[in-house]
């Protein structure tokens, strides 16, 4: 990967609240991010795994579109929880 960045907090609790809300709008604000940030992260990542995080359908005038993680993304985010309760427990504060 380069040595470029992939997954950290701040990446987890996007992944997190979109899988919650099933909006990248609503996870960009659950995250502290502006949307097009959300998205440039999402796409970044998804890149950087080679394989797409989230899939995304349009909604159109009666809303029924959304957001979801994709099964990568669940096992990607399910992998970061498992690593950082690790560390966690490791460091003494879990």
């Amino acid at each position: 990967m380069g040595g470029e960045h992939l997954l950290g907090p701040r990446g987890a609790r996007l992944l997190r609240s979109l899988k919650a809300s099933g909006s990248i709008s609503s996870a960009a604000r659950g995250a502290g991010m502006s949307y097009k940030s959300a998205w440039s992260y999402l796409s970044d990542m998804s890149r950087l795994v080679g394989s797409p995080l989230v899939v995304s359908q349009r909604g159109g005038a009666r809303g029924g579109g959304g957001s979801r993680l994709t099964p990568t993304g669940e096992e990607l985010l399910q992998t970061y929880d498992k690593l950082r309760k690790g560390l966690d427990k490791a460091m003494g504060s879990g």
